[in-house]
């Protein structure tokens, strides 16, 4: 049976975010310099480090989102829910009341509806959405690949490189790069690259998955630098159609996505 998100899903708890708080800013993944070599089983380490990614098709899960948009420091508490087809659910909770937003989106587009306010913008894309909250420009599809391990949205490659026995990149058509890591008999992926955005794997507290996004420019010039912590993940979970449908009060004032990109709710401290 299909479940609904939004309720479904239990608040993160508080002890998360002192948990990330305490363990600090991790590394970043220190990737091998040069050209390498070219390497005809880069795409088989990539295949058997995402094996899981053909089959998955729904994730939901808690997390405590940390880091700097802006130069401003921030931390929220977000509750996700997302598909391979690019639906999106994402809820901002507050400690108390009502979320800070809600977000959802699906194939008729996206919507964003600020409860404690009683303001929406709608009638834009989830990537747009994302970008105006958290200098994030990243397709509904491309986040659900994040959350899941899996890097990016599937995408064209271009050829592979060796960097020794530890690495292979894999070359994407549109520009980025997908850095597969391996030690020991496991191959993982560790960085998924685009122009302008890195999503970089860890892990976190308990041995859960976290995803560091850095987007807007190099090293410490970078706009946005955040980490997620995600816990309670299930993949593959009946979701609702109306899971990604949000629904503004009848009373809600509308505000351009210019107006929410120069505020910018989590560069504002969303908590």
């Amino acid at each position: 049976m299909a479940r609904p998100l939004g309720r479904s899903l239990s608040v993160v708890a508080f002890a998360l975010l002192v948990a990330a708080a305490a363990c600090g800013r991790p590394a970043r993944v220190a990737l091998p310099a040069g050209p390498g070599q070219p390497a005809a089983d880069a795409a088989d380490w990539l295949a058997e480090a995402t094996v899981h990614c053909a089959t998955l098709r729904s994730l939901t899960a808690e997390m405590a989102l940390s880091g700097r948009i802006d130069g401003r420091r921030v931390r929220a508490r977000v509750l996700a829910g997302t598909d391979a087809s690019g639906r999106v659910r994402l809820e901002a909770l507050a400690p108390f009341g009502a979320p800070v937003f809600v977000l959802g989106a699906d194939e008729a587009g996206a919507t964003l509806v600020l409860p404690r306010e009683a303001r929406v913008v709608s009638g834009t894309s989830v990537e747009e959405l994302l970008e105006a909250l958290a200098g994030l420009p990243l397709s509904g599809a491309d986040l659900h690949a994040a959350l899941a391990g899996c890097g990016l949205a599937r995408r064209t490659t271009a050829g592979g490189r060796a960097h020794g026995d530890q690495w292979r990149a894999l070359v994407l058509a549109d520009g980025g790069t997908l850095w597969v890591e391996r030690r020991g008999p496991a191959a993982r992926l560790a960085v998924a690259a685009l122009p302008g955005l890195s999503v970089e794997y860890g892990a976190g507290p308990g041995g859960g998955r976290t995803v560091r996004l850095v987007a807007g420019g190099p090293g410490p010039a970078a706009r946005v630098d955040v980490t997620l912590v995600l816990s309670q993940v299930e993949e593959n979970v009946a979701l609702a159609p109306d899971a990604f449908r949000v629904t503004p009060p009848p009373d809600a004032v509308p505000m351009s996505i210019r107006d929410l990109r120069q505020r910018g709710l989590l560069a504002g401290g969303a908590r």
